[in-house]
């Protein structure tokens, strides 16, 4: 499990680090959907798949 969480903390970390610099050069908007988007769909993910 801790390297699940881990895992997950360093993916979100990379993806703002590569969305702000380098050649992709996203704004913070669209990191913060970006960002949002994950966590609604783990959200719904979630309720979806019962017990």
């Amino acid at each position: 499990m801790a390297l699940l969480i881990l895992g997950n903390g360093l993916s979100n970390a990379l993806l703002t680090l590569r969305g702000k610099g380098g050649r992709v050069g996203c704004s913070s908007l669209a990191l913060g959907m970006i960002t949002s988007g994950y966590f609604v769909g783990f959200l719904c993910d979630t309720w979806m798949s019962g017990r």
